[in-house]
């Protein structure tokens, strides 16, 4: 199975000090509050954050680094509104020679925005304006590993390992998108590189398990994990991917407290929400496991993977059947990749809702989509149409319609 990486969310760039005298009163008061905010948000209050952020500018609004800081954390909790004023009056106070930066901003808060497109294009505007500010190429890199476009985000990791060959940070993210782009000799050289720097670094362990999984080399993988957890046991990353090799391995009942931790952490990462979705399943916890899955599609509307078991969940309890047709139904304009798989489980849901005829249309519209090699798939439907004709009373269409050929689930 493809084990997914999530990248790592963009984090600010706090590179202008204090224009102001580090002799004046108002700047230290200011450096100090600033010191207090960054505090806050490493410690998800960003609320509090802000407060102390205020205060930073009001004892120095020279101070220009606290601008940044309000508008990541502005943009990190969905007052995008706010996050663009603050860039316009940073802009007003940034020398001619960082006039650049705004476009980096603003691609930040874009990003935040989950506007990819409009991301990338003020990122590269900026990079434009300054080629040698390592934040575009880190940005862009991560843009477009979510874009699912490994070429870019390999090239812009190269350009930021070129500007900082120091940092552990950029070999670790170039490391993880040659594992996306099944590079692994040169994964594991950007790994070894990273490690080389910080040999501490529980992110490139993450990564080196990471890419052990995705060669099947799974003693090793689950060696570099535990490092990863034991060396910061606060990423969510590592204890999702910990959490979710164990659910590969049926070990659902130790997974469960590294998805635990890894939702309490960061609740809003899809694969999270996915896996801890499927140990509820299996636990028989259905409701709990449909909202799961349910807030997954609602954050990646394209997610295949979760709408199918939300479907899963609703043929096994039989709660949610007319929601999750609706979903499914949605799915076919979000994905439209996987629609003969959508319309296949529309059929099995109306036949669930006791709609024989309904569940007979999307079963043939499903036959339309699929090509004449999918043998399994094939089969799968017409054994589906044997039930349905079972259930319009019409057994001799029925017999004719169960193949004896071996049945697989569309598509994985």
């Amino acid at each position: 199975m493809k084990h997914n990486v999530l990248p790592t969310v963009i984090t600010a760039f706090f590179i202008l000090a204090s224009c102001s005298s580090k002799s004046d009163r108002s700047s230290i008061d200011s450096e100090i509050y600033f010191s207090i905010a960054r505090e806050y948000v490493s410690a998800g209050e960003p609320e509090k954050a802000l407060m102390e952020i205020d205060k930073a500018i009001n004892a120095d609004p020279k101070n220009l680094a606290v601008y940044f800081l309000k508008c990541e954390t502005q943009a990190g909790i969905g007052r995008f509104d706010e996050a663009f004023k603050t860039i316009e009056n940073l802009d007003k106070r940034l020398p001619a020679e960082k006039k650049y930066l705004k476009d980096h901003w603003l691609g930040v808060v874009y990003f935040h925005k989950n506007d990819l497109a409009k991301a990338a294009e003020h990122f590269i505007t900026s990079s434009l304006k300054s080629p040698d500010f390592a934040g575009n190429y880190q940005s862009l890199g991560q843009v477009y590993t979510l874009l699912r476009e490994p070429e870019k985000s390999i090239e812009n990791y190269v350009r930021w390992t070129a500007l900082e060959p120091e940092s552990d940070h950029a070999w670790g993210q170039l490391g993880i998108a040659y594992v996306s782009a099944k590079m692994f000799d040169k994964a594991k050289e950007a790994l070894d590189k990273a490690l080389a720097i910080n040999k501490t670094s529980a992110e490139a362990y993450n990564y080196l398990g990471t890419w052990a999984m995705e060669q099947n080399r799974w003693s090793e993988a689950e060696t570099y994990f535990k490092k990863s957890i034991k060396l910061n046991s606060s990423n969510p990353f590592a204890n999702l991917n910990y959490g979710q090799y164990l659910m590969l391995k049926n070990r659902s009942g130790e997974a469960y407290p590294y998805l635990k931790k890894a939702y309490d952490l960061k609740p809003d990462v899809v694969y999270t929400l996915f896996w801890l979705g499927k140990y509820r399943q299996l636990k028989k916890e259905y409701k709990e496991a449909y909202r799961l899955f349910e807030r997954a599609v609602e954050l990646d509307p394209s997610f295949w993977a979760a709408r199918r078991v939300i479907a899963d969940v609703s043929l096994e309890s039989g709660e949610d059947v007319q929601k999750t047709v609706k979903i499914m139904q949605d799915g076919i304009a979000n994905d439209p990749h996987n629609q003969k798989a959508y319309l296949f489980y529309i059929a099995r849901l109306k036949l669930e809702q006791n709609d024989p005829e309904a569940a007979l249309d999307y079963a043939n519209k499903t036959l339309t989509l699929l090509d004449k090699s999918a043998v399994r798939e094939i089969a799968d439907v017409h054994n589906l149409k044997g039930r349905i004709y079972e259930k319009l009373g019409q057994p001799d269409k029925a017999g004719l319609k169960r193949e004896k050929v071996p049945s697989a689930q569309l598509p994985p």
